[in-house]
């Protein structure tokens, strides 16, 4: 469960435009308030206090477009991507049907809009009455 909640919030941190960068000995060794450069492309996190270099997963090219342009959503109202990937929708996983429907609006006001193309699948996976 652990895993499937970081690779959630590794996505969603892209999703919006923020860099993650996984490095154990780089939490570990940063103190709080260092400056920090980082190389999304290399995955070089480096630690201008202390002048010592961390190696993290770097990025692939089409992930650091999606980061340099502000996120999922900014990237493709530039017209630089041409389908969103679908999302799969779990009505009743910890937070409701109403909260995924009232989403579920959102999306949609979204792609009339802006012309996008959010693709939904449900699952019925969740802790839903059926």
């Amino acid at each position: 469960m652990q895993r499937v909640l970081q690779e959630f919030f590794y996505r969603n941190a892209i999703n919006i435009g923020l860099p993650i960068l996984i490095s154990k000995e780089a939490s570990q060794n940063i103190k709080n308030g260092s400056i920090v450069e980082i190389d999304l492309s290399t995955g070089l996190i480096r630690d201008l206090n202390s002048n010592k270099e961390y190696k993290a997963e770097p990025y692939p090219a089409f992930l650091q477009e999606i980061i340099e342009a502000g996120g999922l959503i900014e990237k493709k109202l530039k017209g630089r991507l041409i389908n969103l990937p679908s999302i799969a929708v779990i009505p009743g996983d910890g937070i409701g049907p109403e909260v995924v429907n009232e989403g579920l609006k959102i999306f949609n006001y979204f792609n009339n809009e802006y012309n996008l193309n959010f693709k939904f699948e449900e699952f019925n996976l969740g802790a839903k009455d059926t």
